[in-house]
């Protein structure tokens, strides 16, 4: 065995260890051995972080992303139709915004990745997959859409490699004011043009919540669940990925992004869901969004039947 082979041997078998030791108390017990593949001999993986975009150079500010920069962004379809966007956080599951699965039919929802453009049908990377379970945050409120959260987990499991790789999630504590976070989805570029088929990208700056309340919006609006991004005299924000209409609206029909902060080791976490706004990139009016690490724990909790991918995902090196 050559040295190069043996350092990635004892990478593996060290990694093996500290997850063994994390799993073997809890309910994912089992999860080394039925996800990972643990038995089978170490030479066979490689190991795929999370959170890692396919390109090096980023462009953003309203433009189409590259092919499958962010692999972590899912389409999600009804009765075969887009409707709404997720983001992939493991194995089996989505993120996505429970206005996206409220009042929807789980039998006529699938979830599909690595897509680009929606109108090709020769796009080869593209996986596609039926919705298992939709687990809706219980506090939900379509008044105020606080806990606008949902998860929906797929028949199958997620095909990781060197393409594709989930996203991370985003530090428990971190509050994200002054950050730059980037905003995707698909759908209207212009008020009233046509509607993108292909996914595309926008980068806004985020608020604190003490900024929000004190914007034009209600104050009692903006709860500790939600962060605002956007600029004051109205710039850009979310609406140059989606045009919505000029009223505030549960976004399902037509604001279907996603959001994402450049963590450390340069890794992207999901720290936001888009959730509702006021119009388009209007001064006083910053995007609202869903606070993902306020429900790190209800993920968690609601996800133990899948690799978390939060250090390592591990494929096998023949899926190259």
């Amino acid at each position: 065995m050559s040295l190069a082979n043996n350092i990635e041997s004892t990478l593996f078998k060290m990694f093996v260890l500290r997850e063994s030791k994390r799993l073997r108390a809890g309910p994912r017990s089992k999860e080394i051995k039925a996800i990972l593949h643990l038995e089978e001999r170490p030479e066979k993986y490689i190991y795929i972080p999370c959170g890692i975009t396919n390109k090096q150079k980023r462009i953003v500010g309203g433009v189409e992303t590259q092919i499958n920069e962010y692999p972590w962004v899912a389409l999600l379809l009804y009765r075969g139709r887009f409707y709404c966007g997720g983001s992939v956080i493991n194995s089996k599951y989505v993120l996505t915004a429970a206005h996206c699965v409220d009042r929807f039919s789980k039998s006529s929802i699938s979830v599909r990745i690595l897509e680009h453009d929606r109108n090709l049908t020769t796009e080869s990377t593209t996986q596609d997959y039926r919705a298992k379970e939709v687990i809706k945050h219980v506090s939900y409120s379509t008044a105020n859409y606080n806990n606008d959260i949902a998860l929906i987990k797929i028949d199958g499991e997620f095909k990781f490699d060197h393409r594709m790789r989930p996203v991370c999630m985003a530090e428990k504590l971190k509050t994200f004011t002054g950050m730059t976070g980037i905003a995707t989805g698909w759908g209207a570029t212009s008020a009233g043009g046509p509607v993108s088929n292909t996914l595309r990208e926008v980068s806004v700056p985020i608020l604190s919540n003490a900024e929000c309340r004190a914007s034009k919006y209600p104050a009692r609006k903006i709860t500790e669940n939600m962060l605002c991004a956007g600029y004051k005299k109205g710039q850009k924000d979310s609406c140059q990925v989606f045009l919505t209409q000029k009223f505030i609206l549960p976004i399902s029909q037509f604001f279907h992004a996603y959001a994402f902060i450049l963590s450390g080791r340069q890794r992207w976490s999901s720290a936001r869901v888009v959730s509702w706004g006021e119009g388009c990139a209007q001064p006083g009016f910053p995007g609202v969004y869903t606070r993902v690490n306020r429900f790190i724990t209800w993920i968690e909790r609601n996800t133990q039947d899948a690799c978390t991918c939060s250090d390592e995902v591990i494929i096998k090196r023949n899926s190259f």
